[in-house]
């Protein structure tokens, strides 16, 4: 009996992955519109995050600069103070040196994370953007093919139906 019952349960299980199967199968054209669509938002929202991205690079490329005009003007401060023989503040002034060539050095790296970053988003939008032009070209070679079939069924039924009635009158 419980053999009966699992082979029952089976073919009811089958029953509705058949359902699944044809209703997407009636619906793939509207699916794969739709998936094109949320890709082409995917893609945008890559694009805004690519904005964010480059102004944070752009913002730490400022601090670099802004970093090296005050390396360059506390190395004039040392000079003065070397020239002046005020070893202690031209020591101080190199002490302030140092922590600012710190400073720039770790926004350099994080020009070059950010950087990296660009190039890569870049990449990954320039390929999605292809593989969706790719797949709007297959839409539209499916619709097309969808419109020839559906004309020639209509060609074929009207010669038939005309058969019908041309073999009547006969």
């Amino acid at each position: 009996m419980s053999s009966v019952l699992n082979k029952i349960w089976t073919a009811l299980r089958g029953g509705v992955r058949e359902m699944g199967d044809a209703i997407v199968d009636s619906n793939g054209v509207r699916i794969f519109e739709q998936e094109i669509v949320d890709a082409k938002a995917s893609i945008g929202q890559a694009k805004h995050n690519l904005t964010e991205v480059m102004a944070r690079k752009m913002q730490a490329e400022r601090k670099v600069s802004s970093f090296v005009e005050e390396i360059r003007n506390h190395e004039t401060y040392a000079s003065k103070a070397l020239d002046q023989n005020d070893e202690a503040l031209a020591l101080e002034v190199a002490g302030k040196i140092a922590t600012l060539e710190n400073n720039k050095a770790e926004q350099d790296a994080i020009v070059a994370r950010l950087t990296g970053q660009v190039e890569q988003l870049k990449a990954h939008i320039n390929k999605a953007e292809k593989l969706i032009a790719d797949h709007e070209r297959e839409l539209s070679i499916v619709r097309t093919t969808e419109s020839v079939q559906k004309a020639t069924e209509q060609v074929v039924e009207n010669v038939a139906s005309n058969n019908s009635t041309l073999n009547s009158a006969r």
